[in-house]
């Protein structure tokens, strides 16, 4: 997905998402649009065609809804991996800082 739609900033992913919700919204109004016309409508073929398009619409709400899965998957990933970076230099810090003070005692003991 990411190159798919050349995302390459964790702001790219959140306005994808963004742009997939507006989708989403969309369509779930456009299935529920047929959803009423097809009740108004007695048996016959153009019942049958309107079910066709809800079937394609849902078909469409699935691929929406697995790509806002994969939104979140990777906003949640890259969160993790800030935290985990951000401890991985406070330890590098903390040890640093506790090898400056080993040096200094050893040169206060001389």
């Amino acid at each position: 997905m990411l190159y798919q739609y050349k995302l390459e900033t964790l702001e790219d992913v959140r306005n994808h998402k963004e742009t997939k919700q507006k989708e989403l919204k969309n369509l779930y109004n456009e299935r529920n649009r047929f959803y009423y016309k097809r009740k108004s409508m007695e048996d016959g073929i153009e019942k049958d065609e309107i079910t066709e398009e809800i079937i394609k619409v849902t078909d469409k709400i699935k691929s929406v809804k697995k790509e806002l899965f994969y939104c979140d998957n990777i906003i949640e990933r890259s969160n993790n991996m800030v935290e985990d970076i951000k401890f991985i230099d406070g330890e590098k810090w903390r040890k640093q800082n506790e090898r400056g003070r080993k040096i200094k005692e050893i040169t206060n003991i001389f």
